[in-house]
């Protein structure tokens, strides 16, 4: 017997993994169980029997990642239905004999990206060595997996690619890129290898260059641009979300810490290279044929990250009133930038360029992002660094809309 005590239940769905259709989308669908049966028995068979789930599509979703169960043998299913007890749950993608009282959670509808599945990975390697592999990731899919799919992501496929099985042997991201970014991204072959590689590449003037073309609707001002950021560290309750003026005394800002919120700030900065209108090409003229009459505009830019912070290109283009094409996220928080006064008892921030001047605060700013986009005007272009003396560079030319029609991209 098992106590299912939660679940949400989206729309009838067909009980396959494959194929997938990047055109429906099913709402998450999670069963959350307690085993109570005696004696050992197969997990997949708890499942199916006890969600109704067809067995063929639970052994599925094993195999894809979607299954969760408790480290510890036994769980108090009272504790856990009342929220009383924080579980602790690894991911399990092999069937197996299951003991009683194991907490089991089921994700039967994982959200799909079925780009990972659609790409030539083994052209998508640039470069390959003992120490650390080069990949060029498409957009609309992650660089790791998510907490409901092992399988759709860049990290695996690469590793199927190698022959590498994901346990005693597995690649390490050491770039990681967003869903909808495309471009360089670099991963390590191993453990040791990573944490070689990540303490080059933290070094704010250590030998990494990372260098991304910007797609905006707006041209963007040449030159260093600076913005603060909450410091996530050491405030973990912060979500990414607008960002905040640098003031005259910028130098002592990251050490000010304003007390009464519990901020702390850290420096935010960028390098703009170059920006110019972009020229489409023959192809892309022919399916964006309107643009002209609509007077759409758009300016292909050129970035060097100094700093490395989350969504940093993104947030710092929306600050400049220039959000990336596609940037749903982003896009309502376009030219708004907040303030923090220098004394310890500010508790106000004030919007300083955007289109409203009244006082806002991060959280109520973060309430207004829009949801990750499947593709983002955005590309890491290039990446220099060097390990152990020897100089590396890596480059790609996929600039989706060199060839495809922006005004097409997905939402």
């Amino acid at each position: 017997m098992v106590d299912v005590f939660s679940s949400s239940f989206g729309q009838k769905m067909p009980m396959t993994l494959y194929p997938v259709s990047a055109q429906v989308r099913y709402p998450p669908m999670n069963f959350h169980m307690a085993t109570t049966h005696e004696g050992h028995k197969m997990l997949s068979h708890v499942i199916a029997e006890h969600t109704q789930l067809p067995h063929a599509y639970v052994l599925d979703l094993i195999a894809f990642g979607a299954v969760h169960i408790s480290e510890q043998e036994r769980v108090d299913a009272v504790a856990m239905r009342t929220r009383r007890e924080i579980v602790r749950t690894v991911r399990q993608r092999t069937d197996m004999p299951i003991l009683a009282e194991r907490y089991i959670r089921v994700h039967a509808s994982p959200k799909r990206f079925p780009v990972a599945t659609l790409i030539d990975w083994t052209a998508r390697i640039l470069y390959r060595s003992e120490v650390f592999v080069v990949v060029d990731k498409p957009p609309g899919l992650l660089c790791m997996p998510s907490v409901d799919n092992w399988v759709e992501n860049a990290k695996y496929q690469v590793e199927r690619v190698l022959g590498m099985d994901g346990n005693t042997s597995s690649l390490h991201v050491c770039t990681r890129l967003d869903r909808g970014t495309s471009g360089v991204c670099l991963m390590a072959m191993g453990p040791e290898q990573h944490a070689k590689m990540q303490a080059e590449l933290v070094k704010e003037n250590g030998s990494v260059r990372k260098v991304y073309k910007v797609l905006t609707r707006a041209p963007l001002p040449l030159g260093i641009v600076e913005h603060a950021a909450l410091n996530y560290r050491a405030n973990k309750r912060a979500k990414p979300g607008p960002l905040y003026e640098v003031w005259s005394d910028s130098d002592q800002l990251w050490a000010r810490t304003n007390r009464n919120r519990g901020q702390e700030f850290v420096p935010v900065k960028m390098e703009i290279l170059d920006c110019a209108e972009l020229s489409l090409g023959p192809n892309a003229r022919a399916s964006n044929h309107d643009c002209a009459e609509r007077g759409a505009v758009y300016f292909e830019s050129t970035v060097r990250l100094i700093t490395g912070r989350t969504h940093q290109i993104r947030r710092q283009c929306a600050a400049l009133n220039a959000p990336l094409v596609s940037d749903c996220m982003y896009e309502p928080i376009a030219g708004v930038i907040l303030q923090v006064k220098a004394h310890e008892d500010a508790s106000t921030n004030r919007v300083l360029d955007g289109p409203s001047k009244a006082e806002v605060s991060q959280e109520q700013s973060i309430h207004v992002l829009g949801p990750e986009p499947e593709r983002l005007g955005l590309v890491a272009e290039r990446v220099e660094f060097a390990i152990e003396g020897v100089e590396h560079v890596f480059t790609t030319d996929h600039l989706w809309w060199r060839s495809e029609s922006i005004d097409s991209v997905p939402k």
